[in-house]
């Protein structure tokens, strides 16, 4: 382990508390998007200087692609603002990954939530994301991401 997994180790609790509230509620909330920057910032002493202006430039290009998305409706607006703050925190040597993990966290996410809809009684359960069957808490696709990316920092750098 290197310090450059600092940053994410940090993340973990607030990428958990993402999940957890998109599961309940259906909403990353804004407070817990500032968290993640805040830890960003705090950590970026443990990021290699020449990358910080990379990882802002995708992490714009990840927030313009995901505001067109939203503007179809298709995307909720906290994971139009969490999915680019994930991104500070991809170490460009693992930018070849990334999209699969974060593909398969998306296919994760997807399967818990369907399996959760499907569930006997799910109609009355206290969960918005297991009542409401037409939406998707991408938060936990999101949370998995972050994880995800941190065991392959752990394992290939």
């Amino acid at each position: 382990m290197t310090l450059q997994t600092v940053p994410l180790l940090v993340l973990m609790p607030v990428l958990a508390l993402i999940a957890w509230s998109d599961l309940r509620e259906l909403r990353i909330p804004n407070k817990l998007t500032i968290a993640a920057l805040v830890v960003f910032a705090a950590t970026a002493v443990f990021v290699p200087f020449d990358e910080i202006p990379l990882r802002l430039l995708a992490a714009g290009i990840c927030f313009a692609i995901c505001f067109a998305i939203w503007c179809f409706g298709i995307m909720g607006g906290g994971d139009v603002k969490m999915l680019p703050v994930l991104c500070l925190f991809v170490p460009i040597d693992l930018w070849w990954v990334a999209p699969y993990i974060f593909s398969a966290s998306m296919l994760i996410g997807v399967s818990i939530t369907w399996g959760m809809q499907r569930a006997r009684h799910a109609e009355d359960a206290e969960w918005e994301s297991v009542r409401n069957s037409g939406k998707f808490p991408m938060g936990i696709s999101i949370a998995l991401t972050g994880l995800g990316v941190l065991v392959a920092q752990l394992v290939l750098i």
